[in-house]
Protein backbone atom coordinates (compact mmCIF):
# COMPACT_ATOMS: atom_id res chain seq x y z
CA UNK A 1 0.00 0.00 0.00
CA UNK A 2 1.53 3.31 -0.86
CA UNK A 3 -0.18 6.63 1.03
CA UNK A 4 -0.80 9.98 -0.51
CA UNK A 5 -1.90 13.09 1.68
CA UNK A 6 -2.14 16.40 1.12
CA UNK A 7 -2.18 19.57 2.48
CA UNK A 8 -3.31 22.78 0.61
CA UNK A 9 -0.67 25.16 2.61
CA UNK A 10 3.02 24.82 4.26
CA UNK A 11 1.95 25.87 7.19
CA UNK A 12 -0.32 23.29 7.84
CA UNK A 13 0.43 19.71 9.22
CA UNK A 14 0.13 16.51 8.12
CA UNK A 15 1.18 14.18 10.48
CA UNK A 16 -2.00 12.69 11.76
CA UNK A 17 -3.34 12.09 8.02
CA UNK A 18 -0.52 10.05 8.18
CA UNK A 19 -0.89 8.13 11.87
CA UNK A 20 -4.40 7.48 11.16
CA UNK A 21 -3.55 5.63 7.81
CA UNK A 22 -0.67 3.72 9.02
CA UNK A 23 -2.98 2.45 11.86
CA UNK A 24 -5.67 1.76 9.45
CA UNK A 25 -3.00 0.15 6.89
CA UNK A 26 -2.01 -1.61 10.07
CA UNK A 27 -5.30 -2.74 11.56
CA UNK A 28 -5.85 -4.47 7.72
CA UNK A 29 -2.72 -5.96 7.60
CA UNK A 30 -1.17 -3.93 4.72
CA UNK A 31 2.28 -3.20 4.48
CA UNK A 32 3.03 0.49 3.73
CA UNK A 33 5.72 0.49 1.04
CA UNK A 34 5.75 4.34 -0.22
CA UNK A 35 4.67 7.89 1.61
CA UNK A 36 4.11 10.75 -0.42
CA UNK A 37 3.27 14.10 0.89
CA UNK A 38 2.33 17.27 -1.39
CA UNK A 39 1.52 20.66 0.11
CA UNK A 40 -0.69 21.44 -2.94
CA UNK A 41 -4.31 23.02 -3.50
CA UNK A 42 -6.97 20.04 -3.83
CA UNK A 43 -8.51 22.74 -6.94
CA UNK A 44 -5.08 21.44 -8.67
CA UNK A 45 -5.45 18.36 -11.54
CA UNK A 46 -3.71 15.35 -10.85
CA UNK A 47 -1.12 15.81 -13.38
CA UNK A 48 0.29 19.29 -11.67
CA UNK A 49 -0.12 16.94 -8.68
CA UNK A 50 4.23 15.65 -8.05
CA UNK A 51 3.59 13.10 -5.14
CA UNK A 52 0.15 11.36 -7.30
CA UNK A 53 2.49 11.34 -10.66
CA UNK A 54 5.51 9.57 -8.50
CA UNK A 55 2.32 6.66 -6.98
CA UNK A 56 0.62 6.35 -10.47
CA UNK A 57 4.12 5.17 -12.25
CA UNK A 58 4.76 3.04 -8.87
CA UNK A 59 1.96 1.41 -9.19
CA UNK A 60 2.07 0.77 -12.76
CA UNK A 61 5.88 -0.52 -12.68
CA UNK A 62 4.59 -3.02 -9.73
CA UNK A 63 1.41 -4.09 -11.49
CA UNK A 64 2.12 -4.06 -15.10
CA UNK A 65 -0.62 -2.01 -16.77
Amino acid sequence: MALLVRVSKANQNYDRQVTELTAYASNKGMEIVEVRIETISGAKKNTQRKGMQQLLRLAKSMFKF
